[in-house]
């Protein structure tokens, strides 16, 4: 599509949600097919194009393929065109309301799960979280059990890092079960690769991605029994942590045992 960079940078939204309030992939990506539609009537647009805008318009590094992982799981959000051996998408009534919720202020994003509803909450964190987080991620969760498999499932191209401790199951024959089914869970799902902590200092819940930090309030096999909040956290505002948390994962997964 010819100059749509251009058109982004001349373009006046002040009667939409600010941009820069977003933080999610989908958040952004939804924008851009927002102000297309009703500021410049282009009303579809690829996943490469709003990556192009992104990038070089507002200058957050957002990669098509993260657009595209962030479209297949919003449900009716968009509407997907395929056009022969090219896709676009167009903003649908649903997209223009979630957008308009989301607008936020201080760069952080809350959800919130309800108590006594896991089906319901396990849908937001698979469905909307973890896929809106884009490219590979890294999760510490120290209280692991079987129902955790069924949670990171989530596409077979994005990468899962999961740190866990075995010893937290209390239980021998519970961790023997557990490795097992993980031994048949990676054979459809090898993007999946957990390690075991033997060390007593894991306690918190959290997931790094390229961009963002998710504080969990509960573990994830956990999500829905009780309630709890999961904070987004973009790593463009809190560099310094970020970059602490993230060597601090690095370090124990090297040292962590292969599951």
């Amino acid at each position: 599509m010819d100059n749509i960079v251009d058109k982004f940078l001349k373009v006046v939204t002040d009667d939409l949600p600010d941009f820069y309030s977003l933080i999610l992939p989908l958040d952004m990506a939804l924008w851009v097919l927002l102000v297309g539609k009703d500021k410049l009537g282009i009303t579809q647009i690829s996943a490469d194009d709003i990556s192009d805008v992104l990038v070089q318009a507002k200058e957050r590094s957002v990669s098509s393929r993260a657009i595209t992982n962030a479209f297949n799981r919003c449900g009716k959000k968009v509407h997907i065109h395929d056009l022969g051996s090219k896709t676009y998408y167009e903003i649908m009534k649903e997209g223009r309301d979630h957008l308009m919720r989301r607008e936020i202020k201080g760069n952080l994003q809350l959800y919130y799960f309800e108590p006594g509803k896991p089906y319901k909450n396990k849908s937001v964190l698979r469905e909307k979280v973890f896929p809106s987080l884009g490219g590979p991620l890294k999760v510490v969760d120290p209280y692991c059990s079987i129902r955790t498999l069924d949670l990171i499932k989530i596409t077979s191209s994005q990468k899962i890092q999961l740190l866990t401790r075995l010893a937290n199951l209390n239980n021998k024959k519970k961790e023997e079960e557990f490795i097992r089914e993980f031994a048949e869970f990676k054979i459809e799902h090898p993007n999946v690769e957990i390690r075991n902590w033997t060390k007593s200092e894991l306690h918190d819940r959290y997931i790094l991605s390229t961009s963002f930090l998710v504080i969990l309030g509960q573990s994830i096999k956990d999500i829905g029994t009780k309630e709890s909040f999961a904070v987004v956290f973009a790593q463009q505002n809190f560099k310094n942590i970020f970059d602490d948390i993230l060597s601090a994962f690095n370090r124990r997964w090297q040292d962590a045992e292969l599951i």
